[in-house]
């Protein structure tokens, strides 16, 4: 781990993106945006207001519960589209999508789990057997416990190497 001799603030989750691309990945992002918006516009119990490089769109109706989805990286319809929640939780992961109230988003998707749950079906289904696959192979046998704790928790010995008084904060 690199160590910084000033504090540093975390990356804001932006990408930069060109709206006018011609690429097929630009002309399926805008034909998954479209569906999305599609699926969504049926949501009872408030509204979802969404920024993203194209501009802004709302589905749904004022109510009890508006939330905002800000979406940095067109991709994101992508992974929404293709591979259902996991692929929405996988974009947020990746800094594709923010909200400034990610709380208010999901009580707005749980009153609306109907709409949601039917975006799990066509390709969503093999990407969400490929994750289950995937999580098989890495199952919490002993190489593969180990694996994992690697992967997800093991911060180094670079942390204990840091005087007394910072490593501390760190903890």
């Amino acid at each position: 781990l690199p160590i910084a001799s000033t504090p540093q603030t975390s990356a804001p989750r932006t990408v930069a993106y060109q709206t006018s691309g011609t690429g097929w990945r630009h002309w399926l992002a805008k034909r998954c945006r479209d569906l999305l918006r599609s699926r969504l516009s049926d949501l009872a119990g408030g509204e979802l207001h969404v920024t993203d490089p194209w501009g802004n769109w709302s589905v749904g109706a004022p109510g009890e519960v508006d939330a905002r989805l800000i979406v940095h990286d067109p991709g994101f319809y992508i992974d929404a589209v293709t591979e259902g929640s996991l692929g929405v939780a996988d974009a947020w992961i990746g800094r594709r999508w923010d909200t400034d109230d990610l709380s208010t988003l999901l009580r707005l998707m749980v009153r609306n789990i109907e709409t949601v749950d039917s975006m799990e079906g066509g390709t969503a289904v093999v990407a969400n057997a490929l994750a289950r696959i995937h999580h098989w192979v890495r199952r919490n046998s002993k190489d593969g416990s180990t694996r994992n704790i690697r992967a997800h928790y093991d911060i180094g010995n670079d942390l204990f190497d840091l005087p007394d008084g910072l490593a501390q904060c760190c903890v």
